[in-house]
């Protein structure tokens, strides 16, 4: 299934229940898609583009391989893109899987994915990748220069070890996502509206959502830590940082917090906010894991947390 649109954000915090996975199918209303436009010339709309939620390409290693790829073009297909973006891991050594086709599909679909404000009402985002789009993923996964933004994003989101890649319930940029939590005790991540600015810096963010178990929707925002240096002069790998709040005498007061693994900031968000069901972004990836089977590690893993959750 491909991109679908976008949303807003806000913020909050997490726990765990069983997991188990619902799947959502949107339907849209047929578009002018990039097949249909020839011409290099996505009809916009008259608005002045916002740089929070559209920014411009920058980053140097992006932009030579776009410039290279797609020369003066704004925005090309989600095939070209893909096509070229593979083609272009390969070459420079950016990133060693076994299924790398699989994992760009995924990626082009959910990561890379416009803002639909900027287009009419009649522009299909779900079919092309801009120029806009690029950069705002980079804000949020880091800089696209060797070893970083894709180890960083498959390791995160979409690495073997992972029970449930995060990827597979990543709805990206879409504008239903919250018609898609319609049950109690539902998830799904996806990012943030507005690139989050943090010392000056646009540094994107993402925003998991759920429901409580009357169906009332909350949000809590993270955004990406960069590499970092301790006092006793010891190094820590890029991780993610949160703000929660923590209740003391009489009050609460903010605490920053922060983690290495995404999977890690999302367990303790179920765990504390007892939520438990992931909602799926499309059929593709379930019916494939239905095909698969899950390996004996994911049997391990599921039984450990149904234990859990009953004592």
């Amino acid at each position: 299934m491909q991109k679908d649109g976008d949303s807003s954000s806000s913020s909050s915090s997490s726990t765990t229940t069983p997991t188990t996975t619902t799947t959502t199918t949107t339907t849209t209303t047929p578009t002018t898609t990039i097949e249909e436009k020839d011409d290099g010339k996505m009809q916009l709309r008259d608005e002045k583009r916002n740089e929070e939620t559209s920014p411009t390409l920058e980053d140097p290693e992006a932009l030579d391989f776009w410039q290279t790829c797609f020369g003066e073009k704004n925005y090309v297909s989600n095939k070209e893109f893909k096509n070229n973006l593979r083609t272009h891991i390969k070459k420079n050594n950016l990133l060693d899987i076994d299924d790398l086709n699989g994992f760009l599909v995924l990626v082009v679909e959910r990561i890379f994915w416009p803002d639909y404000k900027l287009y009419a009402d009649d522009v299909d985002v779900t079919t092309f990748v801009d120029t806009h789009c690029l950069q705002f993923a980079i804000n949020t996964f880091g800089s696209w220069k060797k070893n970083s933004f894709f180890p960083f994003l498959h390791d995160q989101f979409h690495h073997p070890d992972l029970v449930s890649p995060i990827l597979n319930f990543f709805h990206g940029r879409s504008r239903v996502w919250k018609d898609n939590l319609n049950d109690s005790r539902q998830y799904l991540v996806r990012f943030r509206l507005k690139g989050k600015k943090v010392k000056k810096k646009n540094r994107g963010g993402l925003v998991i959502c759920w429901t409580n178990e009357v169906g009332v929707t909350s949000t809590s925002e993270v955004v990406r830590k960069p590499r970092y240096k301790t006092k006793d002069g010891e190094w820590h790998p890029a991780g993610w940082s949160w703000t929660e709040e923590v209740p003391v005498i009489g009050k609460t007061r903010l605490r920053q917090r922060k983690s290495e693994s995404f999977q890690e900031f999302l367990s303790e968000h179920r765990y504390n906010k007892q939520f438990g069901q992931a909602v799926m972004y499309g059929s593709d990836y379930v019916n494939a894991m239905e095909k698969r089977g899950p390996s004996e590690e994911e049997l391990a893993n599921l039984v450990d947390k149904h234990v859990r959750a009953m004592n």
